[in-house]
């Protein structure tokens, strides 16, 4: 019985390790997002003065 709790608790520890790591990813992927989208408004807000402009 406790080796069964004993094993339970070093998988836990494992869980909560790659879950930690996974929060990390997830967070520079937003804050890759977050640019990437920024970059396609500005783009795009450049592409429409520039059309407004040779009209």
């Amino acid at each position: 019985m406790i080796d069964r709790i004993e094993y339970n608790v070093e998988h836990a520890v494992d869980y909560v390790e790659r879950a930690v790591s996974d929060t990390k990813k997830a967070v520079k992927y937003q804050s890759k997002a977050v640019t990437k989208r920024l970059i396609i408004i500005i783009i795009i807000l450049l592409l429409l003065l520039l059309l407004l402009l040779l009209l």
